[in-house]
């Protein structure tokens, strides 16, 4: 190979090399646009939620020991149920009949189910 080949063979690559370097460099300034953009939304979405978590009231969720107990029946039966009970679940909404306690049905004449014996 030439000296003359050999040196237009470093000055292309030195400009293939120079205009790689241009292209990223465009590209890293493009990439940091973009975060920026993406900090921006950020902060945005941050804002939008920290006023909708104000908004909104969130329940106090009670411990298992704490909650009380609910008791049921249906319009057209005479037992009483725990709300849990597998035969409470299977009366239909519109007929649900709650009651505070398990004495203020046993007053109204409501029989206890077997899930009160337990």
């Amino acid at each position: 190979m030439s000296e003359a080949k050999f040196k237009q063979n470093v000055q292309n690559s030195f400009a293939r090399t120079k205009s790689d370097m241009y292209n990223l460099y465009e590209h890293i300034q493009f990439l940091y646009r973009e975060i920026e953009e993406l900090k921006f939304r950020n902060d945005m979405m941050a804002q939008k939620l920290s006023i909708l978590r104000d908004s909104v009231s969130i329940e106090k969720k009670v411990p298992y020991t704490e909650r009380k107990d609910i008791f049921v029946s249906s319009r057209s039966s005479s037992k009483v149920h725990k709300e849990s009970c597998a035969f409470a679940k299977n009366i239909k909404a519109v007929n649900k009949i709650r009651f505070e306690s398990e004495s203020e049905a046993l007053q109204k004449g409501y029989k206890k189910c077997a899930c009160l014996s337990t």
